[in-house]
């Protein structure tokens, strides 16, 4: 413990010659002093690093042996050991408080910083920032990223699309049902033409094919359907596609700075742990990356998932019913213009019973 400050007494002559308990009297009064000396406050000319790095010439002020201050020109405040017995000023300004002990007055506010050995560099612990902790995570890293902004853009596309094809769904429904049931088609597909969006589209193919036979309608029906619907699911896959594959790549990132880890590993062995980090942030942090980006996009893409099947229910619901209107009322056309009275099946059941009733005695006899 003495030979790191210089005060071996080993090599002495005196030390070699001296009894066992004369030596360990020696030792006792070299500590002695030494801790003495360590435990003052005292000041020596040295040199010291300022943050940026450089290295400048001032006084050194020393709290015994577990903290230091620094004073220049060029800068003072805080000393923390920067390894192989030097120091560098801490990022905290502490100006004030080294100019005080330098000159011998009690600081009103002492700023120290406790060290255990001046051998031991201590670094600075970073702030973490959201591109420090993304870049942290490498290429793979910046690759999630990249595919949830691009998530996050899709979803935001899907939603202005549904918004824009549920709106006033309710109302144009009602309205062209009511038209269509007063037998104004033209009224109706004036309206339609006015109004933006699948249900205004669809209702208008509709009304324009009332004239074709019922297969026909349901084909022309179906085809306008399927149209919207393609319209409707636009970039749905694409989001879920995003939302799978991005866990996987979370995967492959941890998997790489494994790999990474135990290169250094196998040529440096273990005795640095920030040599490690490098390869460990990489595994922690693309896992942490893409769980944070699939588990909101699997949700948005199910829940406008869900929006999109209730747009497609309504869209067929109020064409099947236009539709159904449309066909009523061709039916009854057709059968005026035959010279048949439709008939009412209450009122048929029973003239079939009174006919049966009138034959029966006849039948008897």
């Amino acid at each position: 413990s003495l030979a790191n400050y210089g005060l071996s007494l080993e090599d002495k002559p005196e030390f070699e010659q001296a009894e066992q308990a004369e030596k360990i009297q020696q030792l006792f009064a070299q500590a002695t002093a030494l801790l003495g000396k360590l435990g003052r406050v005292h000041q020596s000319e040295a040199k010291f690093f300022l943050t940026d790095g450089t290295e400048v010439s001032g006084t050194v002020v020393q709290l015994g042996n577990i903290a230091a201050y620094g004073v220049s020109d060029k800068g003072s405040g805080l000393l923390v050991p920067a390894g192989a017995g030097r120091f560098k000023l801490w990022s905290i300004p502490a100006a004030a408080t080294a100019n005080a002990l330098l000159a011998g007055n009690a600081p009103e506010k002492l700023q120290i910083f406790l060290f255990e050995s001046k051998d031991k560099p201590i670094d600075e612990k970073k702030e973490k920032t959201a591109f420090s902790v993304v870049n942290s995570g490498g290429e793979i890293g910046w690759i999630i990223v990249g595919l949830g902004g691009l998530a996050a853009i899709l979803v935001l596309l899907r939603i202005v699309i549904l918004v824009l094809a549920s709106k006033k769904t309710r109302s144009l429904g009602e309205e062209v049902h009511g038209l269509v049931e007063r037998g104004q088609d033209t009224e109706a597909i004036a309206y339609c033409e006015q109004q933006s969006g699948p249900f205004a589209r669809v209702l208008k193919t509709v009304i324009n094919n009332s004239e074709h036979h019922h297969d026909h309608m349901d084909d022309v029906i179906s085809e306008a359907l399927l149209h919207e619907f393609g319209a409707l699911n636009r970039y749905g896959s694409a989001i879920l596609v995003i939302a799978s594959i991005s866990p996987l790549l979370g995967l492959l990132g941890t998997v790489t700075g494994m790999i990474s880890t135990f290169d250094i590993i196998t040529e440096f062995g273990t005795g640095d742990p920030k040599m490690l980090s490098g390869g460990i942030s990489i595994a922690l942090v693309t896992t942490q990356l893409g769980l944070i980006i699939a588990i909101p996009t699997v949700l948005a893409g199910t829940l406008l998932g869900s929006w999109a099947e209730s747009i497609k229910f309504d869209l067929e619901e109020a064409a099947l019913k236009v539709s159904n209107i449309l066909l009523e009322r061709s039916g009854a056309a057709l059968a005026v213009s035959a010279g048949v009275k439709p008939v009412n099946p209450n009122t048929a059941q029973k003239s079939d019973v009174n006919q049966q009733a009138e034959l029966a005695p006849e039948l008897a006899g």
